[in-house]
């Protein structure tokens, strides 16, 4: 939603992020996958191999020092998204979340308030999904 904004290095960056996002549980999910497949299409990239190039450190130290504020609030709303989109939040995909949380120095009223917009925007999908099978 968010990601074609990023530049291109940004975007890499982001993309081995989302990699180790879908990796924090050690298991890749189909739904994860298709997820990461439409960042690539969204920021114009190539279909990942869904390896990262960085080491986690690195991705997050030039992240954390290359974006904006605003960049980086873009990058965690759309990890959340993405760790939460197999219908599982286990203790490694938490700690996973707190690394970057941490990070990128977001509040833990910011993080509550991100966690709180994403449930209703699948809540919102989830309706709608309904009311097209009706």
């Amino acid at each position: 939603m968010y990601l074609s904004q990023l530049d291109l290095e940004e975007k890499e960056l982001f993309l081995d992020l989302a990699i180790y996002a879908a990796l924090a549980n050690n298991e890749f999910a189909d739904k994860e996958k298709e997820i990461v497949d439409a960042y690539c299409i969204e920021m114009g990239l190539e279909k990942s191999s869904y390896e990262p190039k960085l080491e986690l450190e690195a991705v997050l130290d030039r992240i954390s020092k290359k974006c904006t504020k605003v960049e980086l609030n873009m990058i965690i709303v759309e990890i959340l998204a993405l760790v939460r989109s197999d219908d599982t939040y286990d203790s490694l995909e938490e700690a996973f979340v707190e690394k970057i949380h941490h990070a990128f120095d977001i509040s833990d009223e910011k993080l509550e308030r991100i966690y709180g917009a994403i449930n209703q925007l699948t809540s919102a999908y989830a309706t709608l999904n309904g009311v097209i099978q009706e």
